[in-house]
């Protein structure tokens, strides 16, 4: 799993989980309000460029991703093709 801070173009901040299944091949994404309050849920889709659709189509800015557990080779391959494909869709990564 993948926890990135987000940022709506209102000023409002929240995050956005990326969920993976591996074994499935599957994507969700739950979008948090700075409280915690979910706004938003999209789940089990097979194809990651949907899920990023989902985030640009809700406005959002990725301000910082965090990986769920730092150690996981899983956790490390859904931040891999999180990045790939938001490349593909036209975000660009600030150092």
């Amino acid at each position: 799993m993948l926890i990135c801070d987000a940022e709506s173009t209102g000023g409002e901040t929240g995050t956005v989980e990326l969920w993976h299944s591996i074994a499935r091949n599957d994507y969700a994404i739950t979008v948090k309000g700075h409280e915690g309050r979910e706004i938003c849920r999209d789940t089990l889709h097979d194809d990651l460029a949907v899920v990023v659709a989902t985030v640009s189509n809700l406005g959002l800015v990725l301000t910082q991703l965090h990986l769920a557990q730092p150690s996981s080779p899983y956790c490390r391959l859904a931040r891999d093709l999180f990045l790939e494909t938001l490349a593909h869709a036209g975000y660009r990564q600030e150092n």
